[in-house]
């Protein structure tokens, strides 16, 4: 657009500039999308519920474990592996994997994906020993998608990647 057209169209330009920032203003209030400070109450919250999902994995405590991880729940683990929330939580309270540590070594990193959607990130140290391989100590990012379902947040997804190389197992402590 040359100058010229450009003066004599920005009239129009600017009020429509207002209608467009009008309609999202009236979108952003019918849908009650969060306002910088609920934003970081409500991640804070992800964040509590990130940190009680990795103790009530060294618990093992199924009650809390089945109300976090939603029930088409998937955790690609640092092997590659693909299990179903079945799998894994059923690995869990058989001490099939048996989690000995867990806690986050990073801020546990929370970006909103709208009001109930929120991918988590963060490092982790986790000792484990997993039935029939031995017991593994190292670090780990965690990648996790979180949806807020029937009012609370559930893991939904979730993705452990090594940092550095997995170490080999070691023997099972007695």
């Amino acid at each position: 657009m040359r100058p010229r057209q450009w003066i004599r169209r920005w009239p129009m330009l600017a009020l429509g500039a207002l209608l467009v920032a009008g309609a999202v203003a009236v979108v952003v209030a019918a849908t009650g999308a969060a306002r910088p400070a609920d934003a970081s109450a409500v991640q804070a919250e992800i964040r509590a519920v990130a940190v009680m999902r990795d103790q009530a994995l060294v618990d093992a405590d199924m009650a809390a474990l089945k109300k976090i991880h939603a029930g088409d729940y998937q955790l690609i683990t640092p092997d590659g592996t693909v299990l179903s929330r079945a799998d894994f939580l059923d690995s869990v309270a058989s001490r099939d994997l048996d989690y000995l540590t867990f806690r986050a070594i990073s801020p546990i990193r929370v970006r909103m994906l709208g009001d109930d959607a929120a991918a988590v990130r963060y490092e982790s140290h986790i000792d484990i020993v997993i039935r029939g391989l031995g017991r593994i100590a190292n670090d780990n990012w965690h990648t996790d998608l979180y949806e807020r379902r029937s009012g609370r947040w559930q893991v939904v997804w979730s993705q452990a990647t090594p940092v550095g190389p997995l170490p080999e197992p070691t023997a099972s402590p007695s």
